[in-house]
């Protein structure tokens, strides 16, 4: 990643006291390693919703004809929402 808002900012801190300019630097070592988690939870993210489809389509067939139409009716409702 190239410079960011935050590391020129981190640039230009330099005659601000210690502990402020200790805390910002703690604040972007954890935005990193949020970045970095998050980048390996996306794809598991999509597995997992991708899974809950499936199976909430296929439990979908199992379900009598009445109860099928009216679930369909009450999602219909709800993406109008």
């Amino acid at each position: 990643m190239s410079n960011t808002y935050l590391d020129d900012f981190m640039d230009k801190m330099i005659t601000v006291p210690n502990d402020v300019n200790r805390y910002l630097r703690l604040i972007r070592k954890l935005d990193k390693r949020v970045e970095e988690v998050q980048a390996t939870l996306l794809p598991l993210q999509s597995k997992f919703l991708a899974q809950v489809k499936e199976l909430r389509e296929k439990k979908m067939g199992e379900l009598p004809l009445q109860m099928r139409g009216e679930l369909e009716l009450i999602q219909r409702k709800q993406q109008e929402l």
